[in-house]
């Protein structure tokens, strides 16, 4: 289930990487994405998560579309990415939470909430 166009959102996505100077780990400008991402919410999910299931969204779309994640890139998907331009992602709302699952045409991958002050959501 690959998901149809008018159900793309747009959302931004920050690809971790290390400084090789500092050994630090950074972030890349965020970038845009348009996939489909949806709260968890099937038996399956609520089971497998427990009772943390309300801080996840899952995202699916083709392949391609999904191996662009990998483990903890950040992502700003309710909020929107500062005007400056934030090494460290700080205001970011969400966490890539494992690698991507990848199928032969399709790709789903976790997000998972990260604590901070904007609880709003």
């Amino acid at each position: 289930m690959v998901g149809l166009k008018r159900n793309k959102k747009v959302f931004y996505l920050c690809k971790k990487y290390v400084d090789p100077e500092t050994n630090v780990t950074k972030y890349k400008k965020p970038q845009k994405v348009s996939l489909n991402y949806q709260p968890t919410n099937s038996d399956a999910q609520v089971l497998a998560l427990g009772t943390e299931y309300s801080k996840y969204l899952k995202v699916t779309g083709t392949a391609s579309d999904i191996s662009i994640f990998a483990n903890k890139d950040k992502c700003y998907v309710y909020v929107k990415p500062p005007k400056e331009y934030d090494e460290m992602c700080e205001d970011a709302d969400y966490e890539v939470n494992g690698d991507p699952l990848i199928a032969i045409n399709e790709g789903e991958l976790m997000l998972k909430k990260l604590s901070g002050d904007n609880e709003g959501n």
